[in-house]
């Protein structure tokens, strides 16, 4: 893509995109990472997944009157017209109601939205916002419950831990109204739009990066991202807690090697007691010298790491994904802001900044022969194959150095490194865009004719996760003019 293609798509994202995501989402106040020009955004939809999965929440909430409330059940997560939860069970001081329930930013976005002509919210027993800065009740007639004084975690943890969250699309659209409206645009509009949509991903990827940098420092904020995707999708969690209970800055205290490599294996509890378990005879040796290390060193033991099995290849066990982990901290000597600065330098040769970034994620040793303490492959596998590298690069490398690049004394090199993004290959499909496939497009084969590289499948997975794609065709139809795209 020309120099002069990027500008209309960076016109397009400010001028169409981001204004009407914008009209969806409230900045985010109080943190850190939250600038004048750029800030963190709470979106509708976080507020739905709060209330959904009610364990943020304070056991008792009060409505603007001051009367309690107990959540027996939120509701079922509605997709269809009317309210966002059907059926929720609410505890009303000792009365048992039945009812719908409504969620929005603010008060006013129920008039805003129509729903005050709409039959379809006439049982709606709760109507939930986040905030309410006019302080007003509308409607009237129903209890108005404010969120933002009323959770057991801060904003930004509730941003931190919902921005990635994905639902299951199987259930949200109807193939046969969405698919049918976008059969009528061209590939190019969709393109547009979706690649659009794609850099916007990796901006806001990049404002996660801002905020975990804030929070624990460049170098945890990456230490803590590589784990997360090391983790696949099975154990992302585990890893993350790993690297929570040990920051990367304990470990740069230590001088040994040896010894950061046996606090991550024994605090993992990945490791062993080869007193009491079987220990394959080519990794005996060093499970009990990291055993010995580790020991004196240990920590109390209070914060369990659960790590999943359930359906996993063996070339995907937690040990091999430890193991390879381990390998990128000593090539980097558990410091990655030089591998960050040394890319910085590469952006006007966009192939040797890949191969700066794949060079990195090659790491070679005696795990490729093995997928636990006990049992040895078949055949050596790579820790570390080609596909994950590439959504390595996509996802954590190039995000975290365009947080870097952030300001107005960077503008050349983000755009270079805008470029370089666009560049980039497609990853593997996962389950989002499997999904995708087949009910946005006729026939799912125009899925490949539209989405190419690696910033088409992140600008659908954002769009869909940006907006509740509607299933009308009036709504359809309204929802692509606003994004800038007509028949």
């Amino acid at each position: 893509m020309s120099e002069s293609e990027l500008d209309l798509l960076l016109t397009f994202i400010n001028k169409v995109y981001l204004k009407h995501w914008y009209n969806h989402t409230l900045p985010i106040k109080g943190s850190k990472a939250v600038r004048e020009n750029d800030p963190i955004r709470l979106s509708e939809k976080t507020i739905q997944m709060l209330w959904n999965k009610q364990n943020l929440l304070n056991e008792i909430l009060f409505d603007t009157d001051g009367k309690p409330y107990k959540i027996l059940k939120p509701g079922t997560w509605n997709r269809e017209p009317g309210p966002d939860f059907k059926n929720a069970l609410i505890l009303k001081g000792k009365e048992k109601v039945w009812g719908d329930v409504e969620i929005h930013l603010q008060p006013e976005n129920w008039n805003q939205h129509g729903h005050q002509f709409d039959p379809n919210y006439n049982d709606v027993a709760l109507h939930v916002v986040w905030d309410n800065p006019s302080n007003i009740q509308s409607p009237p007639n129903i209890p108005l419950l404010q969120l933002s004084n009323q959770t057991s975690v801060g904003l930004d943890k509730i941003w931190e831990m919902n921005n990635d969250y994905s639902y299951s699309k199987s259930q949200i659209h109807p193939p046969e109204e969405c698919a049918k409206e976008m059969n009528k645009f061209s590939d190019t509009k969709l393109q547009k739009t979706f690649r659009a949509a794609g850099l916007v991903r990796l901006q806001r990827k990049a404002e996660k990066f801002s905020y975990l940098n804030s929070k624990y420092g460049s170098d945890n904020a990456l230490y803590i991202q590589i784990a997360d995707a090391l983790g696949y999708k099975a154990n992302r969690t585990p890893f993350t807690n790993l690297c929570k209970n040990l920051l990367i800055d304990e470990l740069q205290k230590e001088p040994n090697r040896i010894v950061r490599k046996a606090l991550l294996w024994g605090e993992s509890e990945l490791l062993p007691d080869y007193t009491q378990e079987e220990i394959h005879p080519e990794l005996i040796e060093e499970c009990k010298e990291l055993w010995k290390l580790w020991w004196p060193l240990r920590k109390n033991g209070d914060k369990r790491i659960d790590w999943s099995r359930a359906s996993l290849r063996p070339v995907n066990s937690p040990e091999r994904r430890l193991a390879a982990f381990v390998l990128l901290l000593e090539k980097c000597q558990f410091e990655f802001t030089p591998f960050i600065n040394s890319a910085k330098t590469l952006l006007k040769q966009p192939k040797e900044l890949r191969k700066h970034f794949e060079d990195f994620l090659s790491v070679e040793g005696k795990w490729e022969n093995f997928c636990n303490h006990k049992t040895k492959l078949k055949k050596p596998m790579s820790l570390i194959g080609k596909s994950r590298q590439l959504d390595i690069i996509i996802n954590i490398f190039v995000p975290a150095l365009a947080s870097t690049l952030n300001n107005e004394n960077h503008k050349e090199e983000l755009h270079l490194l805008y470029e370089f993004y666009l560049s980039l290959p497609k990853a593997q499909d996962n389950h989002v865009l499997d999904i995708a496939r087949h009910k946005f497009f006729i026939p799912p084969s125009r899925f490949k004719q539209i989405i190419k590289k690696a910033i088409d499948q992140q600008g659908l997975i954002q769009l869909m996760q940006d907006f509740d794609l509607p299933q009308t065709p009036e709504h359809i139809k309204l929802f692509w003019d606003e994004l800038g795209i007509d028949f």
